[in-house]
């Protein structure tokens, strides 16, 4: 009953692993990423590295600054052709420092471009406005000369307008009296016919 038991537990055992052994997935294109960037300010000390693998070719790349001073850079790839290869370099870290320093200094340069391009922008909005202001302000100024043409002709309507009246109190009196001349002018007329008429009778 024992080895039974014994050889029981052996194909128990045996399915259980061929089970394990058919339930594992396999990945025939494994593919990662990772980075990380690690800096001690107190010490100076820097680490960087960056890492993928895409199938069976992995790229990557580590730098960290050496005792002396210098930063490390190491470039490296790995295939199952090729093998692991890296490619190291190293540059100095005050280059680096300078490095950035001229990026800062290109990034201001832009931010003091932009901003007389903005200071710029500004003047010729102001300029536009001003123009804008000087135009309607001499669209002010001609209404204004046109009120004042139009006051200038209406006064000189008036004053031909009171002339004309005078005038014409001027021509209805010279007819008056010239009606009246004519009234006195014809009354002497008819006296002296009747003069006449009376002289010839008494003859």
């Amino acid at each position: 009953q024992q080895q039974q038991q014994q050889q029981q537990d052996q194909q128990s055992q045996e399915q259980t692993d061929t089970t394990t052994d058919s339930s594992e997935d396999y990945d025939s294109h494994p593919q990662y990423s990772f980075a990380y960037d690690v800096r001690d300010t107190l010490t100076g000390d820097e680490k960087q590295q960056e890492e993928k693998r895409d199938g069976d070719l992995v790229q990557g790349q580590y730098s960290l600054v050496e005792p002396d001073g210098t930063r490390r850079v190491v470039e490296y790839t790995a295939d199952d052709i090729n093998g692991f290869n890296a490619v190291v370099s190293k540059q100095l870290v005050d280059e680096r420092s300078r490095a950035s320093a001229s990026a800062s200094a290109t990034a201001s340069s832009s931010r003091y471009n932009s901003y007389e391009a903005l200071q710029s922008q500004i003047q010729t909005q102001a300029i536009a406005e001003a123009q804008a202001q000087a135009a309607s302000y001499a669209e002010a100024q001609a209404i204004a000369e046109a009120q004042l043409q139009a006051q200038a002709k209406a006064h000189a309507e008036a004053m031909a307008q009171v002339q004309s009246e005078a005038e014409l109190q001027a021509r209805i009196q010279a007819e008056t009296q010239a009606r009246a001349q004519a009234q006195q002018l014809m009354e002497q007329f008819q006296q002296q016919y009747k003069q006449q008429q009376q002289q010839q009778q008494e003859q």
